[in-house]
């Protein structure tokens, strides 16, 4: 069993309205930047959210049952958690915190709060959807990972705005052509963003990445310029999601008989152990970058990278990791 770390609540009311806020202090620590009280509280604005509040729980991409809100200027979500992922959240909330204090190219989305629904960072950060180009959640697996089915037009499949997958990605991009500075914070990010992961058992999380034509007034130093030739003005957003899956006894079980089913021990599916869940996101961002050198592209999210080699991927881990245990919530 996780123990639960829950170091404090609060309880706001607003007219009729009660609302319990875990941990604040904690959560306060990660509010800096573009996370500051005020501007969240403008992108939560009732009379401007209005619109999107009628289409909330409707988002392309949710699991079952899952209540999504994102905010009329597209920087925040709120989303609906089981009370077994708010408690894993919290038990390791200090470290989660420091986590984002030594790895600023981090691409994990930060959660900014916890209450009766958690608020997380929007990783397109202001991006009207009129932008975006084309938008994957990739893993790294090959089984079961394609939406684009035989004989689709991917023109219209991206006009549509379907979330896509991993081979779905290999078919239309194939990889992203990114400044060797980009490739090396990228990496660097994803390193230390997988160890945190995997020390904490933690699996299914996805790359969220988004391939968007911004307009110069909303774009973000965060973004990625691509170096393709022709693509001089396209970009990417890049952040990781879904991380908050405990590889417990039950995703063990569904492993198992994902394998069985195909006769094969040695299939790609989604679900791994998370040393090798780890391993296998850092060869697909590898994989799925090629740093090309522009003489005439300057950008400011390189600007004060610290000029150190990339990090060395490690070797897959052998043997199964001591595995934390949590009781699921049914209810």
């Amino acid at each position: 069993m996780i123990k639960n770390k829950i170091t404090g609540q609060r309880r706001l009311t607003f007219e009729d309205v009660t609302v319990k806020v875990f941990s604040p202090a904690q959560f306060n620590e990660l509010l800096s930047g573009d996370f500051l009280p005020n501007l969240i509280a403008k992108s939560l604005d009732l009379k401007r959210n209005q619109s999107a509040l009628l289409k909330a729980g409707l988002a392309d991409g949710g699991r079952g049952g899952e209540f999504f809100f994102f905010s009329e200027d597209n920087r925040l979500i709120l989303k609906s958690m089981k009370e077994s992922e708010r408690d894993l959240l919290l038990s390791i909330l200090p470290e989660y915190i420091e986590h984002y204090e030594r790895n600023p190219h981090s691409l994990i989305a930060k959660v900014l709060g916890v209450f009766e629904l958690f608020l997380m960072q929007n990783t397109l950060m202001g991006i009207p959807k009129s932008q975006v180009l084309a938008t994957y959640d990739l893993k790294g697996s090959t089984v079961a990972r394609e939406v684009m089915k035989k004989g689709d037009d991917v023109n219209k499949v991206l006009k549509e705005g379907k979330v896509l997958k991993d081979l779905d990605f290999s078919k239309i991009e194939g990889s992203i052509y990114v400044s060797p500075e980009d490739r090396e914070a990228l990496v660097q990010g994803v390193t230390m963003d997988t160890d945190f992961f995997k020390r904490h058992c933690l699996i299914d999380y996805s790359l969220l990445l988004t391939k968007i034509n911004p307009s110069e007034s909303i774009k973000n130093p965060k973004f990625i310029q691509s170096e393709k030739p022709g693509e001089e003005e396209i970009y990417f957003s890049l952040g990781i999601i879904d991380y908050l899956q405990l590889y417990n006894t039950k995703k063990k079980l569904e492993k198992q008989i994902k394998v069985i089913t195909a006769l094969d021990a040695d299939v790609n599916i989604s679900i791994q152990e998370p040393p090798k869940y780890a391993d296998r996101f850092r060869d697909m961002l590898y994989r799925i970058t090629t740093p090309v050198r522009s003489s005439t592209t300057s950008r400011k999210s390189t600007e004060n990278l610290e000029q150190r080699p990339a990090p060395a991927l490690p070797n897959p881990v052998s043997g199964s990791p001591k595995i934390a245990e949590i009781v699921p919530n049914n209810s």
